[in-house]
């Protein structure tokens, strides 16, 4: 048997040499590289944020149609009345405000719902802790308008609600078209006195007394320009500005807490 031949240097130089090398990024390949993810980031950030949007949007509508069904439950055992707007405003006297009132009486069980996910993206846990003893401030915006469109158009608006007492009342015998009369709303309070929310101005507010928006309350469009709205008979609508000028409306807030105020 032959014994194996010695490699001398030059040989083993060749065969280093024909060795392949490890691969590496050249300075233009790894730039290409960064592009091509701030490319796709830059496609990608918006999209996400879009699913996002959309999706809080959708659990508002369910929340408002939630806060409805509880409504009606609470009307139908009530001669179809309820009385709601305590004085203070921290549901300790014996009229508290509608959130407190129908959670009292066993129609709410869940108060995360009172709360819309695009307006506090935090829970009811924190707005309890955030602003103790004014908690009820910050929920949707209960229809408390006890005047009709000044443009004209339905009275149910007129003789269905009425001020009684510290509070407002809602008799929903009164109303000849549910698929009409709003009940709770995205809401806002736009003014600079804000003495009940905390951390300060863009909290809800509980009501909405007014066909354009006031110091203390307004509607707002915080959902891709639209405000999500329940009505009586059970529906929630994504109203936009024509939507909320067709029911009467004339004005709201938007997004960047900028009034705007629809003409006659």
């Amino acid at each position: 048997m032959n014994s194996p031949r010695p490699i001398n240097a030059s040989e083993s130089s060749r065969v280093a040499s024909r060795a392949p090398s490890s691969p590496a990024f050249t300075l233009i390949e790894l730039l290409t590289v960064i592009a091509i993810i701030g490319i796709l980031a830059a496609i990608l950030i918006p999209v996400v944020s879009s699913v996002r949007d959309s999706a809080r949007a959708s659990r508002c509508i369910a929340n408002l149609r939630d806060l409805t069904l509880a409504l009606n439950l609470y009307l139908n055992e009530n001669d179809n009345r309820i009385h709601v707007h305590s004085a203070s405003g921290d549901g300790s006297e014996d009229l508290p405000h509608w959130a407190s009132r129908l959670q009292n009486d066993g129609f709410l069980d869940d108060r995360e719902i009172t709360v819309c996910p695009s307006e506090h993206p935090y829970s009811w846990g924190d707005i309890m802790e955030a602003s103790p003893g004014r908690q009820n401030f910050r929920v949707y915006g209960m229809n408390m308008i006890v005047s009709s469109p000044p443009l004209g158009g339905s009275r149910d608006y007129e003789d269905a609600g009425s001020n009684v007492g510290p509070g407002f009342q809602l008799n929903a015998n009164a109303v000849r078209d549910p698929s009409r009369y709003f009940t709770f709303v995205d809401s806002v309070m736009p003014g600079a006195y804000d003495p009940y929310n905390t951390p300060g101005n863009g909290s809800q507010r509980y009501q909405i007394r007014g066909w354009q928006p006031g110091g203390l309350d307004a509607i707002q469009t915080r959902h891709n320009n639209r405000a999500n709205m329940a009505f009586l008979d059970g529906s929630v609508r994504a109203m936009g500005p024509g939507d909320l000028r067709d029911i009467g409306f004339l004005g709201y807030v938007d997004a960047k807490m900028n009034t705007v105020v629809m003409r006659n």
